[in-house]
Formats: C-alpha cells, structure tokens, sequence
C-alpha cells in the first residue's frame, strides 16, 4: 500500500527516471578525458593508480544521484505522506506497522534505484563487476 501511494505521485516516477540520466549524460559530455594519479586511501602502501577523470566524475556523480534520490525518497515517505498515516492510525492499523511497511517500500526502492543507476554506468563505461557494483551502491559503499 505504501508503496502504491508512492508510485501513484507522478513527479517521483519521473525524477526516479530522468535525473540519473541527466546527471550522467551531462558528465560525459563535460568531463575531460585525461587520466590523472590518484592513491587509495585503503591500501596500506603507496601505489599510485592512473584513471580517466571522466570515470571518476561519473562514478562521483551516480553516488550522488542515487543519494539524492533516497533522501528525496525517504522525504516523501516520512513528511508528506504524514496525513496519510495519521488517519490510518485512527482507522486501527499499528504505527509500527505503518513504520516497517514504510522502511520496506524505502528499501525496495532503494535497490530499484541502484540497479538502475548499476545499468546506466555500464553503459557508460565498461564494468568488470557490475553485480558487485550494484551491491556496493545498495549498501552504500562505494
């Protein structure tokens, strides 16, 4: 039902669909193809690795997108649909229940989202690992 009451807003459908790619598309068309060295803060010793600054910008901006979209997400489900809930809890259902039905529509769609920004950087760019991507951005560790 949470769900439903989130997809039934038409603006959240369209900004799941449109930003991601904007944000994308804009960086590949903007980001310069040189390679700069950068180390990894988690490796122990000093190895410099040279990669594309474009694929640095894209992995960059789909982690900032898809956090943008969660946080606007979790917006929707907590503040706007707040009147909602309310006259629920007075129809008999259990706030916790409302609360869990909502984090379990939060986390279906954050995994949406992160399959599909996953599919949208392997268009991109060629990714070895994209299962290991997608769980990565599921979790939030990338």
């Amino acid at each position: 039902m949470v769900l439903r009451m989130l997809l039934r807003r038409r603006i959240i459908l369209v900004v799941l669909v449109v930003i991601p790619v904007v944000f994308l598309t804009i960086v590949e068309l903007t980001a310069p193809t040189r390679f700069i060295p950068f180390r990894l803060a988690s490796l122990d010793t000093s190895v410099l690795i040279r990669e594309s600054l474009k694929k640095i910008a894209l992995v960059f901006f789909a982690v900032t997108s898809s956090g943008f979209l969660v946080s606007l997400l979790a917006l929707n489900l907590v503040q706007i649909e707040n009147d909602v809930n309310r006259r629920l809890v007075i129809c008999g259902y259990n706030p916790f229940e409302l609360l869990i039905s909502s984090l379990l529509a939060l986390l279906l769609m954050i995994l949406t989202i992160a399959v599909y920004i996953g599919l949208l950087i392997n268009s991109f760019v060629s990714v070895r690992h994209l299962p290991m991507l997608i769980f990565n951005k599921f979790t939030g560790k990338l």
